[in-house]
């Protein structure tokens, strides 16, 4: 018996399974079953089945790829020619620059307390001085063309506003006694000043000086004003944190 388990395990051991016949000399003749050996498969000859997606994976169809920025070759710009002149003059911080509609004037302000420079300062396209407009006590803060460029207004800390022909003469000084001037703007047409101050009113002046009207609204200083194109809106701006916009007809 032990001999012919011994037996059987060696043609296990060979990969066939013999009946008794094959493998042990002198019994019954039977027949015998081959069992193949493993056969040894390359993970490239294996052909796989796609499953079909989870429903909670979104399709690539539903999520495109990125579209890449595609880089835009920018021309370089024609150089530029250069030329600087400086203007020497003010002796004080230089608070505001106005050029005349024509172009031919640029009129310049100065507020410097320590040395004193309230002027106003009218210079050539070429930079020669052209004029110096003295008369505001206190830094000047706005400076405004009329539309034809015969009169400069410029505003000032001294409360007033100072209307100057084209000269550099001296036509005429507004005054709303009530603090100081922080801004200027002549409406399109040229016949209305706004001004705006620290007495939070938004004043309207006539062309030739007369005053029209003082809008109250602003709860704090107005620091700016500014028209619309078309001259039926002013703009005003204040240090009580709004803007407000009032149609003039």
């Amino acid at each position: 018996m032990k001999s012919l388990i011994q037996k059987l395990r060696t043609c296990v051991t060979l990969g066939v399974v013999l009946v008794a016949s094959s493998c042990i000399a002198g019994g019954p003749k039977a027949t015998s079953t081959a069992i193949a050996q493993p056969t040894v498969v390359s993970p490239a000859a294996i052909s796989t089945t796609r499953l079909p997606a989870l429903t909670a994976t979104p399709s690539v169809a539903s999520n495109p790829a990125p579209t890449q920025f595609r880089a835009t070759q920018i021309p370089s710009p024609t150089p530029l020619t250069i030329q600087s002149i400086e203007l020497s003059g003010h002796n004080g911080p230089v608070t505001n620059l106005s050029w005349s509609p024509d172009g031919a004037l640029l009129a310049s302000s100065s507020g410097g307390f320590e040395t004193k420079d309230f002027t106003v300062r009218i210079w050539r396209p070429d930079g020669s001085l052209a004029n110096v407009l003295t008369g505001h006590t206190q830094p000047v803060t706005d400076l405004s063309w009329s539309l034809d460029g015969m009169t400069l207004a410029s505003s000032s800390m001294d409360g007033t506003v100072r209307l100057w022909n084209r000269d550099g003469t001296l036509h005429q000084v507004l005054n709303g006694k009530a603090g100081r001037v922080f801004a200027l703007a002549w409406s399109p047409d040229g016949k209305i000043l706004a001004s705006g101050g620290s007495d939070m009113l938004v004043h309207l002046w006539a062309a030739d000086g007369s005053p029209l009207s003082a809008l109250h609204g602003h709860r704090a200083g107005v620091n700016v004003v500014a028209w619309s194109p078309g001259g039926k809106v002013l703009a005003s701006g204040s240090d009580d944190k709004t803007v407000r916009l009032w149609k003039i007809k």
